[in-house]
């Protein structure tokens, strides 16, 4: 009798096993780390705010306000460390964190959608804002990078949309700049790139009506037009595009786009190709159908590729998901499906996914995830999955 309850247990562990192997694992665990009973958040940002090597979180809010909770032991405290007051009554939708006037101290830099840019700089105790208003009246959409620096002239340029700011340490002064469209100011969300391996920024757009377009540097005025680029691009996906990034998804070594479709559920990929450019942008060289949201990249299973996270932000009867897709060795590519996910996580209690961000949060060398949302009963949360877990034993198959 106990050798066939010991030959049953083996089966079935070996049926187990299979299954888990077979099919999508879906996380069933909670996250490590939860923060409830927040405001509603806009955005999210991490980077080491008070010099202790540790990632702090940086909670972009919908008032005028920016949370500044300090990673301790590993984790971070229910309530805010720090409440940042935003001035004129604006709310921050991104926020980037680094040392903006060379003194080895953090600062913190952040963009409103209503032309307004922020910086709260590290020696001051993060105390006094320093804000730049945008009198080219352009509403922007989405958060906010870093297209320069220097060391020498002490000048850091932000990019927040089309909207070019330039903060002055040395002068204390700001310095405007701004990236015209090729016919009409549309130019929407920016995201910052080397793409062609100058050694200079450059600059991918998402149009308003959803085209995709690249300014190529070095950008020698601060009135960046067309005419005067190095180089530019511009193409239409088959779908209006609202989210875009940027990494190298096929293991070749050079830059290449993703766009994500306003509706449709529809993920479009761009290859570039040798040495650098898209030679035909008539067809996407991927699409992945049946899921479209918030795109972000990085390294998530340690295979020194690029892979691929989209939050599905939940709306109506859709719940809220964080899908994640790997390179595949085999062929460097994805798949074309959004069923053939590697992971998903889901969200039980949410209404919609706000914001996602990327971060070695326990510092072992691999890409944690961080989401931001609304719960269905009260406040917004936001939910911390170590990677050791979301890829790690705590799964079960997806039915």
């Amino acid at each position: 009798m106990q050798r066939q309850n010991l030959l049953f247990s083996i089966i079935l562990t070996f049926i187990f096993f299979l299954g888990n192997n077979a099919f999508p694992l879906e996380e069933r665990a909670a996250p490590d780390i939860s923060l409830k009973n927040l405001p509603v958040i806009a955005g999210i940002s991490l980077g080491d705010l008070n010099d202790d090597h540790l990632p702090d979180l940086v909670l972009c809010l919908r008032k005028p306000k920016i949370y500044l909770f300090y990673q301790k032991n590993g984790t971070y405290p229910a309530t805010a460390d720090k409440t940042l007051a935003l001035p004129r009554a604006e709310i921050a939708q991104g926020a980037l964190v680094g040392d903006f006037d060379s003194d080895n101290k953090a600062d913190l830099a952040a963009a409103s959608k209503k032309n307004l840019l922020y910086l709260f700089l590290g020696k001051d105790g993060f105390t006094k804002c320093i804000d730049v208003y945008n009198s080219n009246n352009q509403r922007n959409d989405d958060g906010i990078s870093m297209l320069n620096r220097s060391k020498q002239r002490k000048e850091t340029g932000f990019l927040n949309g089309p909207v070019w700011r330039i903060w002055n340490s040395g002068k204390q002064r700001w310095i405007r700049g701004y990236c015209f469209g090729p016919e009409k100011n549309d130019n929407a969300v920016s995201t910052v790139a080397d793409m062609d391996f100058d050694n200079e920024p450059d600059i991918v757009f998402l149009s308003r009506s959803g085209a995709v377009r690249i300014y190529y540097g070095p950008f020698t005025s601060r009135k960046v037009e067309v005419a005067h680029l190095s180089a530019f691009i511009e193409f239409a996906p088959p779908a209006p595009a609202s989210c875009l990034d940027i990494a190298d998804f096929n293991h070749d070594g050079r830059p290449d786009i993703v766009v994500s479709s306003k509706s449709g559920k529809k993920m479009f990929f761009y290859f570039q190709s040798a040495p650098v450019g898209f030679e035909d942008l008539k067809e996407p060289s991927i699409t992945l159908n049946g899921v479209s949201g918030i795109l972000r990249s990085a390294d998530i299973n340690g295979d020194k590729r690029a892979d691929l996270i989209v939050a599905r932000r939940g709306k109506k009867k859709k719940k809220p998901q964080i899908l994640v897709f790997y390179q595949r060795k085999k062929d460097k590519k994805f798949p074309e499906s959004g069923k053939e996910a590697d992971r998903v996580l889901d969200f039980p209690g949410w209404k919609n996914i706000s914001d996602v961000y990327l971060s070695d949060i326990d510092r072992d060398g691999m890409v944690d995830i961080v989401a931001a949302g609304r719960r269905k009963d009260q406040g917004s949360e936001v939910r911390i999955f170590l990677n050791s877990t979301f890829r790690g034993s705590k799964m079960q198959r997806k039915n």
